[in-house]
């Protein structure tokens, strides 16, 4: 006790008098409550930081959820940015007009031998592989080729050719179109009929339908006759009668014109097999050709060749870009309309319309250069000898 200060041994002596006969404060016992003490206030302010934090953490995780990582922009992964989306919607509107060109393109042009059928509102009556060559301005000479050797006549010079088979079928169906119309009007039954061979443009293969048919029919029985209407080119004198429209021999013109009698401007074409077409070419006369077919005179020399001919077959400039054409279809009584394969639909429309607006209908269509199909190259079975002049194996 002599250790402790003064102060403190009077506050012990006032805190434990001796009469209560209390144990003596000691110096040790002080320093061991003071050390409690520094403890416990030490263990209150870490408690009270404590929670101090836990207050701030609930308050910014209010649902419980622990952020382990700093939050992002709010887009989920794998989605474009801004700029991308635009690239590849840019990128999208081109892959589809794209597409969209090429289907109208497709749909811009005649892609199979069914699709005039709709517009026209006539049937397919032949389909013609293509046949190649052109029909030079020489008389008799296409492209170095003496005329015998050209492809463009398969009716005489390759009978058995899928060509020529093509064009023995479209006769089939004028022949029975001809008996028909004879079996409804008896009164009519000698008289014969009179088609338009028209095109919407040049190259069609109009003139090569006109003549090969023309060839065709005679061989099978028929009287025809051939009306070269065509006076720019006279493409189908010059396939069938080289040099005529050289020498300008009477023709069409010239009847109409009088002087010279239907009988003498008639060019007889050898069609084989004693069978022979009558061809009437434009004539030496000089005519406005819109004046010529709206003539009487014109009417009466078609209406003189009906009595004569079973069937008349007027070979005409195309429809679309010849105004006398027009003329000239309205003098037939049907049309015969030449469609060649990948030609332009617009073309086919207006030529309908033009049909419809001159009043003359279409018989049917026959459809050229067509795309080679596996039956019309076969060289066995029924199309190894279409003409029937082979011996049974």
């Amino acid at each position: 006790t002599d250790q402790v200060p003064a102060q403190f041994k009077s506050a012990a002596i006032k805190i434990f008098p001796r009469r209560q006969r209390c144990t003596p404060v000691t110096w040790n016992h002080l320093t061991v409550n003071k050390n409690r003490y520094n403890d416990s206030a030490a263990r209150l302010s870490e408690l009270t930081l404590r929670r101090s934090q836990i207050e701030v953490e609930s308050q910014l995780a209010g649902n419980g959820v622990a952020f382990l990582s700093p939050a992002g922009n709010g887009k989920p992964s794998g989605v474009p940015t801004s700029s991308t989306a635009v690239i590849m919607a840019a990128l999208g509107g081109l892959i589809g007009a794209g597409l969209a060109y090429w289907l109208s393109q497709r749909r811009r042009y005649v892609e199979t031998r069914l699709t005039p059928q709709s517009i026209l509102e006539a049937p397919l009556l032949a389909e013609v592989p293509k046949v190649t060559a052109g029909i030079s301005r020489r008389a008799g000479d296409r492209q170095g080729s003496a005329l015998e050797d050209a492809p463009l006549l398969p009716i005489m010079n390759d009978p058995a050719s899928a060509q020529a088979e093509a064009f023995r079928v479209l006769v089939g169906a004028l022949t029975q179109r001809l008996e028909t119309t004879r079996a409804q009007d008896p009164a009519d039954s000698q008289r014969g009929m009179t088609i338009a061979v028209c095109s919407s443009d040049i190259g069609e293969g109009k003139t090569v339908v006109a003549t090969n048919t023309a060839l065709a029919a005679s061989r099978a029985g028929l009287r025809v006759a051939l009306v070269d209407g065509d006076f720019g080119t006279q493409d189908a004198s010059r396939l069938l009668a080289p040099g005529s429209s050289e020498v300008r021999n009477p023709g069409l013109t010239d009847v109409v014109r009088g002087g010279t009698r239907l009988e003498d401007a008639i060019t007889p074409v050898d069609a084989g097999a004693g069978a022979y077409v009558g061809l009437l070419g434009k004539g030496a006369s000089n005519v406005v050709a819109p004046d010529l077919f709206n003539s009487s005179a014109t009417g009466s020399v078609l209406a003189e060749l009906s009595d004569r001919y079973d069937l008349i077959l007027l070979d005409l400039p195309p429809l679309l870009h010849v105004a006398y054409a027009a003329a000239a279809v309205r003098r037939a009584d049907q049309a015969l309309v030449v469609v060649r394969h990948k030609s332009p639909i617009d073309n086919l429309r207006e030529l309908h319309y033009r049909l419809d607006v001159i009043g003359v209908q279409a018989l049917g269509y026959v459809y050229t250069n067509a795309p080679t199909r596996r039956g019309t190259v076969a060289s066995g079975g029924s199309s190894g000898d279409v003409l029937g002049q082979g011996q049974p194996s």
